[in-house]
């Protein structure tokens, strides 16, 4: 059955006379009364009952009437929705981050957008680098906010979202914390906190090689999956660590931080999406990014 079908026999059942149902939808009689017929043979079922002075529904008509009418409110809903989400005014964005864009100006981002799009579901997911490029590719995200360092980025697309640099974290009583500044070797002769590895294979080897070109090889003490974890096990005692600028601003009191005097990487931090697949609400999402935040 075609909707349009559906919509003249609706005409017809509610005006009960085909000369005024066909005036309703701009058409001639016999077009509509082949339409009905039609429709009727379609269904094995008679749905008026006609003669020369009236037209009646059958029972048939009657239930075909009651259904008609329900599935052409849902059609009609469905068509503006599919409008809606085509225009990127509601649908569901999935967005994936790393920790220190929440630290950063994600927060302030997020709110921007929502008051924007108020109509938008915003799902957002706390994951390592990895794990976003892997949800783009699968089409799980829609958007991933990433460490940009040596990833895998064929077939996707990307924008910088924040640079930044990193600093030390010491205990707030550790005798290095009243220093305005250390040194790579200095921290390497400390319990040191760091992320692992198959977290992010070339940001580990790049900041292994600044202790390298230091002089200095760190004693790995602990290794974590987050900068929270990281920060916590550094204001617990457990040893000093390298954390991004923003995370330093998030910490809490019984912590120290220092600049660092030895070259480091940046922590370069990108939106990236599917460069194949940006929907409406992903094209809105980044034209509403303010350009490369830099926290220094």
């Amino acid at each position: 059955m075609e909707l349009r079908v559906l919509k003249y026999f609706v005409a017809v059942a509610e005006e009960l006379h085909f000369g005024r149902a066909a005036s309703r939808l701009h058409m001639s009689q016999p077009p509509l009364s082949q339409q009905i017929k039609k429709l009727e043979v379609e269904l094995g079922a008679q749905l008026f009952i006609r003669t020369s002075r009236k037209v009646e529904l059958t029972p048939a008509g009657r239930l075909l009437l009651d259904r008609t009418r329900d599935l052409l409110t849902m059609a009609d809903a469905a068509a503006t929705e599919v409008r809606r989400v085509a225009a990127g005014l509601e649908g569901t964005l999935r967005l994936g981050f790393v920790t220190p864009a929440m630290d950063g100006p994600l927060p302030g981002i997020l709110a921007a957008y929502k008051r924007s799009k108020p109509h938008v579901r915003l799902e957002l997911e706390e994951a390592s680098s990895l794990s976003q490029l892997a949800g783009l590719r699968s089409g799980q995200l829609d958007l991933a906010v990433v460490r940009r360092h040596g990833q895998d980025m064929a077939g996707l697309a990307s924008i910088p979202f924040m640079r930044e640099t990193y600093v030390a974290a010491l205990p707030k009583s550790h005798a290095l914390a009243g220093n305005d500044s250390l040194c790579l070797k200095e921290m390497a002769s400390q319990p040191f906190i760091f992320f692992a590895r198959a977290q992010g294979p070339k940001l580990h080897d790049q900041i292994m090689g600044a202790f390298a070109r230091a002089g200095a090889v760190p004693q790995i003490s602990q290794e974590v999956l987050s900068k929270r974890t990281t920060l916590a096990l550094v204001a617990a005692g457990l040893g000093l660590a390298l954390v991004p600028t923003s995370s330093a601003r998030a910490a809490g009191p019984d912590l120290a931080f220092c600049r660092v005097k030895d070259p480091l990487p940046l922590v370069e931090i990108d939106t990236v999406w599917c460069r194949s697949t940006p929907s409406p609400l992903v094209r809105d999402f980044i034209s509403g990014l303010p350009g490369v935040n830099t926290v220094l």
